[in-house]
């Protein structure tokens, strides 16, 4: 499903693949096949490190075909090629689930030439080897239809191009309609695959006719034509969007072809009837204003056809995207033969928040810090409900991130496969250690002789610190530290301070961000103003005491900090 990290960021990404329609169509309907998508996660690892990225293993949302007739034209379902729209990934730190890398180094060395010669025919004839395939067996440069192909060949395409029977015109690689085939130029297909790939474009509704037709070569491949023709279907006026995310599959009802004059009318005004009440539950889209005028004066350049429909597709889906809503997919087209042609959306609609804690290894476990602690970080369009954000998801890694409670963070959203078309945000924490110490030593260097830096003295000085961070998994917390110039006789200049911190003051559910510090602390340090001076016998060494408490309440609100 959008990998990316706060302070060490990173977000989720979109991949999108082809799959097969399972949708009988009657003629009246245009369906072309649906599409999966795949959000990935986003992730953060280090705060210290800048946004990086790296692929994601989320699995796969899968968008199902809904197939409802209208009254003279039923759905229309879109086709995407193999493409990634976006890639976040998250890199260093601690891993986690979307994690990948790479590494190598090598060396080299005498003695490995007997092993270097036997062995590297082996292994370079097994890197290059291609997948086998068969001679078609027949004169070259003559056309041959599809079921004429022998059934127990593997043949190796050529080239495939496409023949616009209406232009009588072959079109160009960069076409639209390339989208719809998955067969690709020196791939190697059975005659059942070239078949089912004609059943895939002749159910899809892009076309009114296709067919399939291969031309030998000598070298004993083929190329193969993909003739067409172009469904078309009247001229719309209007345009609308609709989002039809988390609303019930509808099923298709098969028209029999027995039906009598009277059966077919019935069984098309059921079909309208079926879709008005389908549009009137879908809610509204995003879409603004500005999109709708613009798919508007696409519409009005003539005929609405499969290539004006993808056009349209392609329209909205950028504007989604460009919006950051990644999970948002063009799933149908309807009414299609009316005066008002309706594109429905599946926005991402978020139905659940998942919060999971991991171990080093990546294992679920038991987690200390209260939930509760990282739900009020959770931006609100993160939040059960809304439609899937990128941004909110940054925001939402930026705020956990903030916390300093985990080494790694990951906002994973996949799809809910209960609720077809919802979105389940998955937030994998790995906790930092609740308890530390730490032990620091130093020299103080003087300029010596010549110059040269010299130690003042033997006796190291230092400080001793120790933490016990989110208490209670309430993120609250204990520091202390003990400060000495010489570790070997600290009562003379013995500095200690002792710090609580008590965050959400008013209880983690309450939406005022109030927190309470209170600390104590002692400095001691000779005094630089009482000297013996000139003539004057030395004065004993007289030293300064600071002890102290110190307590506030620190309120942040919105763009603003209050302390009490």
């Amino acid at each position: 499903m959008a990998s990316f990290a706060a302070g060490a960021g990173q977000f989720l990404s979109l991949h999108q693949t082809r799959t097969r329609p399972k949708l009988h169509c009657t003629p009246s309907s245009a369906s072309i096949t649906t599409n999966t998508i795949r959000c990935q996660q986003i992730s953060s690892q280090n705060p210290n490190k800048p946004l990086k990225t790296r692929p994601s293993k989320t699995p796969v949302l899968s968008v199902k075909n809904l197939a409802i007739s209208a009254a003279a034209g039923v759905l229309f379902h879109v086709a995407f090629k193999s493409s990634s729209l976006f890639g976040f990934g998250g890199g260093g730190g601690g891993g986690g689930a979307s994690g990948g890398g790479g590494g190598g180094g090598g060396g080299g060395g005498g003695g490995g030439g007997f092993w270097k010669r036997l062995l590297s025919p082996v292994a370079n004839a097994d890197e290059n080897q291609s997948p086998e395939w068969d001679v078609h067996g027949l004169p070259a440069d003559i056309i041959v239809p599809l079921n004429k192909l022998s059934g127990f060949k593997k043949y190796k395409l050529s080239a495939i191009e496409f023949l616009d029977r209406v232009k009588s015109a072959v079109v160009g690689s960069e076409d639209s309609f390339f989208e719809m085939v998955s067969l690709r130029a020196g791939g190697v297909y059975t005659k059942a695959q070239l078949q089912k790939e004609l059943e895939t474009l002749a159910t899809c509704g892009m076309f009114e006719k296709v067919d399939l037709e291969a031309k030998t070569n000598p070298d004993g491949t083929i190329g193969l034509t993909v003739s067409f023709t172009e469904s078309t279907w009247e001229e719309a006026e209007y345009f609308k969007c609709i989002n039809v995310g988390l609303m019930a599959q509808s099923k298709a009802v098969e028209a029999e072809e027995n039906m009598t004059e009277k059966e077919k009318i019935d069984y098309m005004r059921n079909q309208e009837r079926d879709y008005r009440r389908r549009m009137e539950r879908a809610r509204a889209c995003m879409l603004p204003s500005t999109v709708h005028r613009e798919i508007v004066k696409i519409l009005g350049q003539g005929n609405v056809s499969a290539r004006m429909l993808q056009n349209i597709r392609d329209r909205v889906q950028k504007w989604y995207h460009d919006e950051g809503y990644a999970c948002a997919q063009v799933v149908n087209f309807g009414n299609l033969n009316t005066n008002e042609v309706v594109c429905e959306v599946v926005e991402g609609d978020i139905t659940r928040v998942v919060i999971q804690f991991q171990d080093k290894l990546g294992n679920v476990c038991e987690g200390n810090t209260q939930t509760g602690v990282v739900r009020r970080e959770l931006p609100k369009q993160l939040q059960r409900g809304n439609v899937f954000n990128i941004e909110a998801g940054k925001q939402a890694l930026r705020n956990i991130n903030s916390l300093s409670l985990f080494s790694n963070i990951e906002v994973n959203p996949r799809p809910d496969e209960k609720n077809e078309g919802g979105i389940i945000v998955e937030i994998k924490l790995k906790e930092l250690e609740q308890k530390s110490a730490e032990v620091s030593t130093e020299w103080s260097i003087v300029p010596g002789r010549g110059g040269r830096p010299t130690l003042a003295s033997i006796q190291p000085g230092g400080t001793v610190s120790f933490e016990h961070r989110n208490i209670k998994g309430l993120n609250r917390s204990i520091l202390g530290s003990v400060t000495t110039s010489n570790f070997l006789n600290p009562q003379d200049d013995l500095a200690f301070k002792l710090e609580y911190v008590h965050p959400y003051l008013d209880g983690v559910t309450n939406s005022r961000n109030r927190t309470l510090r209170t600390s104590c602390f002692n400095s001691r340090k000779l005094s630089p103003v009482f000297t013996g001076g000139p003539g004057v016998d030395e004065v004993p060494p007289i030293w300064v005491d600071r002890t102290g408490v110190k307590t506030n309440i620190t309120e942040v609100n919105v763009n603003h900090i209050y302390t009490l």
